[in-house]
């Protein structure tokens, strides 16, 4: 990753400074009781994020074609890159909902991925016109990506601990270029507008949730089940199934000065076991995701 490093030095840093260390992108500090003769009291906090870093992977389902001599091929494989954000901002609001200790929390965040070139292990399957598999070879290339992800979730809690509901909603677009392309190992160069897409996934989660507030730190971790979108018709970025995978997160605020803090979050998507189809044909085949995030935040 690009930014690893710079990320690893920062978080050392700040859980070095204080005694521990760690929502999905904040912390938003629960409000616990009605102070007498005000309204209801009402927390919230902001971030923008310029230092963040990701280890984005998608399966990728090609169209099916047909060929001269009226048998078909069927394109499949792995993306994977490291790609950095160039932006992320995100904002929380949490509301005490009477003096019983329940609190409601609504947020979001917005992150543009910055446009890479993905790294694509592929297999092109041929088949009869009667649908009995031929032939098949196995290729790479570089696919240049520009990736932009919307989030929204709400949350119920007791105390410290609740329940978090979300929708993450994916868009990504390619021209279809096939650059520096490999066939059995073979040099091809460049395929350009070979496949292009733009597609849109809307995902769901759902994650029980521990947040905390200790003097100047705000704290929480959550864990539970990552929903995603079928395709290809949908989505070329996904199997036809709907799949539903772990996944958690972990998230610090230290204020810093006058309701300034430094924010650190890492979120992670595990992968599908049909991802397995493609072991001997991608390096490594996986389609986690996750991403390390520091940024500076505003409490009110």
């Amino acid at each position: 990753m690009k930014t690893f490093g710079k990320l690893v030095v920062v978080l050392t840093g700040m859980i070095l400074y204080a005694p521990c260390a760690w929502t999905q992108i904040i912390s938003t500090s629960l409000p616990t009781e009605i102070p007498e003769g005000k309204k209801l009291p009402i927390t919230a906090h902001i971030m923008l994020s310029p230092l963040g870093s990701w280890d984005y992977k998608e399966v990728w389902i090609g169209p099916t074609e047909s060929v001269e001599s009226g048998n078909y091929v069927q394109n499949f494989g792995t993306l994977g890159q490291s790609p950095n954000s160039q932006i992320l901002v995100a904002g929380e609001l949490a509301i005490l909902l009477g003096s019983k200790g329940f609190a409601a929390t609504v947020g979001g965040w917005f992150n543009k991925v910055s446009d890479e070139e993905y790294d694509l292990d592929g297999v092109s399957l041929v088949y009869s016109p009667e649908l009995d598999l031929i032939g098949y070879a196995s290729y790479s290339a570089s696919v240049p990506i520009s990736i932009t992800i919307l989030e929204g979730h709400l949350g119920l809690y007791y105390r410290s601990f609740g329940i978090q509901f979300g929708m993450v909603r994916s868009s990504a677009n390619s021209n279809g270029d096939f650059l520096r392309t490999t066939i059995e190992g073979i040099s091809y160069g460049d395929f350009l507008n070979q496949y292009p897409f733009d597609v849109a996934m809307t995902d769901f989660t759902i994650y029980g949730v521990f947040k905390k507030s200790i003097k100047r730190w705000g704290l929480s971790a959550g864990l539970g089940a990552y929903m995603k979108q079928a395709g290809p018709d949908d989505a070329w970025l996904r199997f036809t199934e709907k799949k539903t995978v772990p996944s958690g997160f972990l998230t610090a605020n230290f204020e810093a000065i006058k309701r300034m803090s430094l924010d650190a979050s890492f979120w992670y998507i595990g992968d599908t076991e049909d991802v397995k189809i493609f072991e001997g044909i991608a390096s490594s085949p996986s389609d986690a995701q996750s991403r390390l995030t520091v940024g500076i935040g505003y409490s009110f």
